[in-house]
């Protein structure tokens, strides 16, 4: 452990399972909600993608059209970033073993009418920042087959 990891503040055990319509279920029955903030973005973007178009090229008018869309993809990538490091940073700090689904992000994006959604909440963000995070709060961090119920996440993560 390193000298600037937080002391944790329960000794728990929870299996995560990341989805669509919540951020991560967790075993112990909570449902985080993800901020989606893609979709409440969504028409502003729009909007702005369609001043941005209509402007000419070289012009002064098309580089503010230009660094308002880009002003808003950041925004959108600020609070999926945020809400991730607070969820994940909260996990490790509560909990002694996390096990986590094992999801392939890739292939679950070439579904075409869910690959929006499941951008949106970032799953693989999800696990790449545990895992991570496990090195600095220590816990043990595992990650279980894809149809892999939650109560044997549960049960694995206090092996």
């Amino acid at each position: 452990m390193t000298d600037y990891a937080r002391e944790r503040t329960a000794a728990g055990c929870v299996g995560g399972d990341l989805g669509i319509t919540h951020l991560a279920t967790l075993s112990t029955g909570a449902m985080i909600a993800g901020p989606k903030p893609l979709k409440h973005a969504q028409n502003q973007l729009r909007r702005a993608n369609r001043r941005l178009h209509r402007r000419h090229r070289g012009s002064a008018n098309r580089q503010k059209a230009q660094r308002r869309v880009a002003r808003l993809h950041a925004r959108v990538a600020h609070i999926r970033t945020d809400a991730l490091h607070k969820l994940t940073s909260r996990m490790c700090r509560e909990n002694q073993a996390i096990s986590i689904e094992d999801l392939h992000v890739k292939g679950m994006i070439k579904n075409t009418r869910l690959a929006r959604s499941i951008s949106d909440m970032a799953g693989a963000s999800v696990v790449g920042s545990w895992s991570t995070k496990r090195l600095y709060t220590a816990p043990s961090c595992t990650s279980s087959a894809v149809l892999f119920p939650l109560r044997k996440c549960a049960t694995v993560a206090r092996l």
